[in-house]
């Protein structure tokens, strides 16, 4: 079972708070000094109460970053707030569950994300674990997408980590595509940030043609109408001209 996975039509209230590089909270007055030793900035006094807010912490500000690049290029089927849940045996009740960063989804592909952050440019020693932890989620994420959001082509399934101030080696990145697990950095993070904010949503067509290079995704086939006419003594196929594209 994949859980919390809504459609981006439910979505807008947590896009404009996901959007924020900040959080906020809402609190009585009298707990004001309390939260500000912790960290929290007045934000707005009202009546009855005392709005608050502070910086996000790296690493949720990372997922947010990525999950709005989603939502903006306008997956139609997307984790809601606290990721995606995959229940790894759904016939116990008692089955483990995996917590997908962010969850994506379209009629051609599926995603699940991994985040991993530092406040710090670092090695991370324990990647190789990462990597095969995120690895284990395949073949059930692959037979939940299919089964409870069904679609008209059969999804690429996708696996990918998007990782900030993370510095890797080659053996690394070598057991990433053993994995067949796709990485993105800061850089690529913020191109695809200014794609979306250039192109909008059409930026996942980018996006998609970056990660499955080669492979043919049925939806995106683009088929040209053509006149079929003789020259030359042989057959030939003219494209006709294509109506102008709107996104």
């Amino acid at each position: 079972m994949l859980n919390n996975v809504v459609p981006i039509e439910e979505l807008s209230g947590l896009a404009r708070a996901r959007a924020r590089d900040y959080e906020t909270k809402t609190v009585n007055p009298a707990l004001v000094e309390q939260f500000v030793t912790e960290g929290w900035a007045v934000d707005k006094p009202n009546r009855k109460s005392v709005r608050l807010r502070k910086p996000k912490s790296h690493g949720s500000h990372l997922e947010d970053r990525v999950w709005t690049l989603f939502y903006r290029m306008q997956f139609p089927l997307l984790s809601g707030k606290g990721g995606g849940e995959l229940v790894l045996e759904p016939k116990d009740p008692g089955s483990p569950t995996t917590q997908i960063d962010v969850a994506a989804l379209d009629n051609e592909i599926a995603i699940a994300i991994e985040c991993k952050s530092s406040e710090q440019p670092t090695k991370r020693p324990h990647f190789q674990n990462d990597l095969a932890k995120h690895g284990l989620i395949r073949e059930r994420f692959t037979s939940c997408s299919r089964s409870q959001f069904p679609a008209a082509h059969k999804r690429q399934v996708v696996l990918a980590m998007f990782l900030s101030n993370t510095l890797l080696n080659d053996n690394d990145r070598a057991r990433a595509r053993d994995q067949n697990i796709i990485l993105f950095d800061d850089h690529d993070l913020e191109y695809y940030e200014h794609l979306v904010s250039h192109i909008g949503p059409a930026a996942r067509y980018q996006f998609l043609a970056d990660m499955l290079p080669g492979k043919t995704v049925p939806g995106l086939e683009l088929r040209l109408p053509a006149v079929k006419t003789k020259m030359g003594g042989g057959s030939i196929a003219i494209p006709s001209p294509l109506p102008p594209t709107t996104y």
